[in-house]
């Protein structure tokens, strides 16, 4: 009777019950761990898109079926309340009583407009100093040197240069707003009016002595400019360029089909670009 139960192992979760009390510990044990490895093994997983994509594919909640066949009690407002308790500063005046102090309190925030409200010409001009006094701060053209009121109506005055941005600069007035000196590429992307004729020629130098150590990336960090200011007053040697060139057909040339028909597709796009077709 056993060896036919091996035999026949799908029989075994089937007949398992009747033999049990008949047959010794051992054999119960055999036959229990038997079908317990049947009934993992016999499990299907969710292991391609097409099967995990339909067990994913949860009908809608009931309040969202709002069809031609829903009915009458069925029609009615969803609601999703916020995550959070709202503010009473964003209640609006048509909700709030006449005796409410708020209104009173935004009123002249009611009034106010573009035509009422005093912005100041010049944006340079910081007007939240210290005490709410206005802070002076001129733009003046690079390189001049200009007197500065560092704080109006204290009667002291202090001399400051201007920097490289034509801003003057005074330890008393707020910092300046500029763009980061540096964008995610480690570029530099302020402007930068230090570039002599001379650093011109050092750069040109460098970049034909050795342009494998000395880049554009690396000469552009070096003297604080662009990547397109190296590009415009460098030119890289003939086999070097060729070299590099050769490289980039080498990477192409080892494309896959996928790959290679969509390098082709934005060559394309490119030329269209170019062309103004698109």
């Amino acid at each position: 009777m056993e060896a036919q139960l091996i035999r026949r192992p799908a029989a075994i979760s089937s007949c398992c019950r009747l033999l049990l009390p008949t047959s010794s510990s051992s054999t119960s044990r055999q036959l229990l761990s038997a079908s317990k490895r049947l009934t993992i093994s016999g499990d299907r997983q969710k292991s391609t898109r097409a099967r995990m994509k339909r067990a994913m594919n949860v009908p809608p909640a009931q309040s969202f079926l709002m069809g031609a066949d829903a009915s009458a009690e069925a029609d009615h407002i969803i609601f999703n309340p916020p995550s959070s308790a709202p503010s009473v500063f964003h209640t609006p005046f048509k909700f709030l009583p006449k005796s409410d102090p708020r209104r009173r309190a935004n009123l002249p925030s009611l009034f106010a407009s573009s035509a009422t409200i005093q912005f100041p010409s010049n944006p340079a001009i910081n007007n939240h100093g210290e005490g709410g006094k206005a802070n002076i701060m001129k733009i003046v053209t690079p390189g001049a040197k200009a007197p500065l009121i560092s704080r109006s109506g204290t009667g002291k005055r202090s001399t400051r240069f201007t920097n490289r941005y034509g801003i003057v600069d005074d330890p008393t007035l707020p910092p300046v707003v500029l763009p980061s000196e540096l964008n995610q590429y480690g570029e530099t992307t302020a402007p930068s009016y230090g570039m002599t004729p001379e650093k011109v020629e050092e750069m040109r130098r460098l970049r034909l002595e050795d342009p494998v150590t000395n880049t554009v990336t690396a000469l552009a960090a070096q003297y604080g400019c662009s990547k397109l200011f190296v590009l415009m007053c460098c030119k890289s040697p003939k086999e070097h360029y060729e070299a590099a060139k050769k490289k980039r057909a080498e990477v192409v040339e080892k494309y896959g089909p996928r790959r290679r028909a969509a390098h082709e597709d934005r060559k394309r796009r490119l030329d269209m670009l170019f062309r103004g077709e698109l």
